[in-house]
């Protein structure tokens, strides 16, 4: 069974989210993907380019998004998983490479408000729909 002991994470494209679904446990600790459980581990739904952020604990700190939902995506595509949990999505309409970290942060890794092609660290780097996605 090739769902056995894993995760399937799903870009949900046209709702702007990336969902994970896994298996129910029974009582007897057996899975059971018929009953699979499907949720959403960032996105609230609507398209946007909004990343996940803690509260500061300075109190004129302006960054006040805490919930892993207020992150917003533009056409998800790609999904990958990474060794520590992580989930790495290409955010398609966006042209952004997005991580979502095991504890449901979701912050930008390449990619800024413009399209079009160049390498750079993070921000410098642009994408044109980037859609396919790997970790290695």
């Amino acid at each position: 069974d090739a769902t056995r002991g894993t995760e399937v994470f799903v870009s949900d494209s046209g709702n702007h989210r990336v969902r994970r679904i896994r298996p129910a446990i029974r009582q007897s600790g057996e899975e059971n993907w018929n009953a699979a459980i499907i949720e959403t581990i960032s996105g609230d739904g609507a398209p946007g380019s909004y990343d996940t952020r803690t509260q500061r604990e300075k109190p004129k700190a302006s960054v006040l998004l805490t919930s892993r939902l207020d992150a917003r995506f533009a056409l998800p595509e790609g999904v990958a998983c990474a060794g520590d949990g992580a989930v790495v999505i290409a955010d398609t309409l966006n042209s952004r490479i997005r991580h979502v970290s095991p504890d449901g942060l979701t912050v930008t890794l390449a990619g800024d408000d413009g399209v079009g092609y160049s390498n750079g660290a993070g921000g410098q780097a642009r994408f044109r729909g980037p859609r396919g996605i790997a970790v290695d």
